[in-house]
């Protein structure tokens, strides 16, 4: 109806609050889911790298630049889907990893179907392709190899940006004004100021 496009999502906030229906238990989930993302990231990291120091330098880094808000807070709200959107984001980067090591496609096409839960559960995940493109290259492949390998979560990422174009287009659904494309430079440019600065 809003021309948005994030199935998953709904799936997720009705299991969530199904299961978890105590607010201790729930927020007892999204702590634990977040110090899951840590941990992934921390492995991440001492794959890329081969340094346990780094990661766990990583580690620290990101749970110190953490923040709690009063209102519409990413960690303690939301029902957890910003902790499985990078949950399935590294697991994906892990099995990248895994097929660039050995060539296996198996573990591409793992690594795309990750992917691809993230892409069906926010729209945030559409440029995270880029991720995966620049692991190939950190990797040692080169950049032809870079977009070989980034072409199909290219793909993937522009198929699900079509479907809520093509539901304004012509299905007449209803953008919600926050949500418009805005081709307004300096207003983008102002908006993304006063966010950087307030983060």
């Amino acid at each position: 109806q809003v021309g948005r496009f994030f199935p998953l999502m709904m799936v997720q906030v009705r299991t969530v609050f199904h299961l978890l229906p105590d607010v201790t238990a729930y927020k007892t989930y999204l702590i634990a889911a977040v110090a899951i993302n840590l941990l992934l990231f921390a492995g991440f990291l001492r794959r890329l790298t081969g340094s346990p120091a780094l990661a766990g330098l990583g580690v620290l880094t990101a749970a110190g630049l953490f923040q709690f808000r009063v209102f519409d807070d990413p960690i303690l709200s939301y029902h957890g889907f910003v902790q499985f959107l990078v949950t399935v984001t590294l697991l994906s980067l892990f099995a990248l990893d895994r097929y660039l090591a050995d060539g296996r496609r198996r573990w591409l096409a793992l690594s795309l179907l990750l992917y691809g839960l993230a892409l069906l559960t926010y729209e945030a995940s559409y440029p995270f392709f880029l991720l995966h493109a620049a692991l190939v290259v950190v990797r040692g492949r080169g950049w032809k190899s870079a977009a070989r390998t980034a072409l199909p979560f290219a793909a993937s990422a522009c198929a699900c940006a079509a479907v809520p174009l093509v539901a304004r287009t012509f299905f007449g659904a209803i953008t919600i004004p926050g949500y418009r494309p805005n081709p307004d430079v300096a207003a983008f440019a102002r908006t993304f100021a006063n966010q950087l600065i307030a983060a």
